[in-house]
């Protein structure tokens, strides 16, 4: 495997590409991702704008993947710790994107929020596997943690989703207090996760997450629409924490 590990690496993210070029361009089963998103709207949805980065998302991807196979077949060069610590488990996340897809476009909502919350798991893992390397490059750390922060808003906006489409929104609490609470949950996930990892990019792209809550939230016309302030409480404290985080973190640099 170890031999074919780059080769299967570039194809899979070749067929993940593809396929969601497909899905927004044809699009699949006649509904484009942000379509279905539209037939179930809830709080935690941000608005258009902020799922632009998933043109960083690949794009950090691209660059992991170019540099893995390049080392490999052109300096052939024995594969990075970083490669190996991932193994098959990126090939894995691509065909459970292309999943998600395929179930999302065409409505079947439980499955597709199984599909998702199989790919959170499976990034939170390659996220750990990474963190066991000793002085693991950023040019495979960086394009992980994103695509991992990014699916985790994903999973708890697919979980209202799914809740909304089995007739039980929110558990029965109201949609404010449901959304809040998640936006709460998400800042202790993510102060944890930056602290384990000693890394910002996750907390950046968690506030870019909130921002488009913000956004969102901000253009309904709902009184007492406390989200708004709750997103703006929550963008403080991670933006202060991700601070703290590069200040330590270079300071520490800088003695080394």
């Amino acid at each position: 495997m170890n031999k074919t590990l780059p080769y299967l690496n570039v194809v899979s993210y070749i067929t993940l590409i593809i396929v969601n070029i497909l899905a927004v361009r044809i699009p699949l089963f006649g509904k484009s991702p942000g379509d279905v998103s539209d037939l179930y709207p809830t709080l935690l949805t941000p608005v258009d704008l902020t799922f632009r980065i998933w043109s960083i998302i690949y794009a950090l991807l691209g660059i992991f993947i170019f540099v893995q196979a390049y080392d490999y077949i052109k300096k052939q060069k024995a594969m990075s710790n970083e490669v190996k610590a991932i193994g098959v488990l990126f090939s894995a996340s691509c065909l459970l994107n292309i999943v998600w897809l395929f179930l999302w476009q065409s409505l079947y909502i439980s499955f597709a929020f199984a599909s998702i919350f199989i790919l959170w798991l499976l990034l939170m893992y390659i996220s750990y596997k990474l963190a066991l390397v000793e002085n693991a490059s950023l040019i495979y750390t960086i394009p992980f943690s994103v695509y991992f922060a990014w699916i985790s808003i994903a999973t708890l906006a697919a979980l209202n989703v799914l809740l909304i489409n089995l007739d039980i929104p929110f558990m029965g609490f109201e949609e404010q207090t449901w959304t809040i609470a998640w936006l709460a949950l998400g800042v202790l996930g993510t102060l944890l996760f930056q602290y384990l990892n000693n890394s910002i990019w996750f907390t950046l792209v968690i506030i870019w997450a909130y921002f488009g809550i913000y956004l969102k939230n901000k253009q309904l016309s709902i009184d007492g629409n406390f989200i708004v302030y709750a997103c703006m409480i929550a963008m403080t404290i991670l933006a202060v924490s991700a601070l703290i985080t590069g200040w330590t973190k270079s300071k520490t640099n800088v003695v080394a």
